[in-house]
């Protein structure tokens, strides 16, 4: 029985998500929570806790100045970007700013129209399900995400800035609208099964991808233009994507012209 407890104790002290909160946050009047504002809930939450964010008319961030703040790991639940439904509202925060002390936190299932940022050293985020902006660093679009350990996967994102990192960064199964750009010693990013439907993808706005596995996607749409606005793709691993054949179809046609 002794061995049995201390086994059970044993395995508790490795799993603190037994021990996490969940906190329920609705800003709906047909619907209340626990905490009407999102950062009020986030106030008075502990690392590790989950909150569950209701669908509303009202964007969470408007009360906290635009802007959500995470300063501790959490766990975020949305009611997702765009609900499938008549009667359903979306789970929707504005801006996001991730800070070094919100490292291991995960978001899921929210409309974040403008920016989800983080600052420099921001580590293990996990982010899906959700609609973006455009994702980077703090600082400046073109410093990009500066952390490592992220996963970006399921989501419908505009722009993603990279950083230098060494923990590594998967961007997996989503729909990117805009593009994603890196710098030079940007390492261990993993670019595998999206559908790019922007006309600039790994060209980025400010720099080109780097370093970058590239596998089992599609291109609907890639520019052809020589802007020196534009960068390219270098040093990246190609393999098994594919690119729009009604685009290549009109370059033909265009240069037969």
């Amino acid at each position: 029985m002794k061995k049995l407890l201390v086994a059970v104790l044993a395995t508790l002290s490795c799993c603190p998500l037994l021990f996490a909160n969940t906190i329920t946050v609705s800003n709906n009047p047909n619907s209340p929570g626990q905490y009407k504002r999102l950062d009020s809930a986030i106030l008075a939450a502990s690392a590790g806790d989950i909150l569950l964010v209701s669908g509303s008319a009202t964007d969470y961030a408007t009360a906290a100045g635009g802007t959500i703040t995470i300063n501790k790991a959490l766990t975020f639940y949305g009611h997702g970007y765009d609900p499938r439904n008549d009667q359903a509202l979306a789970s929707s925060m504005s801006n996001v700013h991730i800070t070094t002390a919100g490292s291991g936190t995960t978001i899921s299932g929210f409309s974040i129209p403008g920016q989800l940022y983080e600052d420099a050293g921001t580590n293990d985020i996990v982010i899906s399900r959700c609609s973006i902006g455009a994702l980077w660093n703090h600082s400046c679009y073109c410093d990009g995400i500066s952390g490592s350990n992220y996963v970006i996967r399921e989501n419908i994102i505009g722009n993603i800035a990279i950083g230098p990192n060494i923990g590594g960064i998967m961007i997996r199964n989503n729909i990117i609208t805009g593009s994603i750009g890196s710098q030079t010693t940007s390492v261990n990013i993993t670019i595998d099964n999206n559908y790019f439907t922007g006309s600039i993808g790994l060209t980025g706005v400010y720099a080109g991808i780097y370093n970058a596995n590239v596998e089992n996607n599609i291109f609907y749409y890639k520019s052809t233009s020589s802007s020196p606005s534009y960068a390219t793709a270098t040093n990246c691993v190609f393999n098994n994507n594919i690119t729009s054949v009604l685009i290549l179809l009109k370059d033909i046609q265009l240069i037969r012209i």
